[in-house]
């Protein structure tokens, strides 16, 4: 049995074959945006459908096509700004941390941060002064 193609005939059309059948399209469309339309009805992009709309004959100004030429170049800049920052690790988090001990899938470190340490310290410090003052009771008590 042949597999079933559910994308519909106009969408998979190339330039040659969608040509003849964009006069038709454009007598019957009854839309605001010729452009926009276009690219929807036959699945292509903006740029191409400004090309191929220019081809038939329809005029399409150079202001807009400039417009919707800095609107996918600013996409695939912010597209490419968010890929590379969320590849690295999260810097912010490096001056909350004493010690990382690793990082989460998501890039999010783990383990001891500078309040919890000096938490710690405070405990061990004051463990220590305490066995201090008990070695010398001690010591006040055997050799005094």
């Amino acid at each position: 049995m042949k597999n079933k193609n559910n994308t519909p005939k106009r969408k998979r059309l190339n330039r040659n074959q969608r040509i003849p059948l964009a006069n038709d399209w454009l007598k019957t469309y009854k839309g605001k945006n010729v452009v926009k339309g276009y690219r929807k009805w036959f699945g292509v992009d903006l740029l191409c459908a400004i090309t191929e709309l220019r081809l038939i004959g329809v005029e399409i100004s150079i202001e807009y096509e400039s417009k919707i030429r800095q609107s996918i170049e600013n996409y695939q800049k912010r597209k490419k700004e968010k890929a590379e920052s969320d590849n690295e690790p999260i810097d912010s988090f490096d001056n909350e941390f004493e010690f990382i001990a690793g990082y989460t899938s998501n890039g999010i470190p783990f383990g001891i941060t500078k309040e919890e340490f000096l938490g710690m310290k405070y405990i061990i410090d004051q463990d220590r002064n305490q066995r201090r003052k008990e070695r010398q009771v001690q010591n006040k008590y055997c050799y005094g």
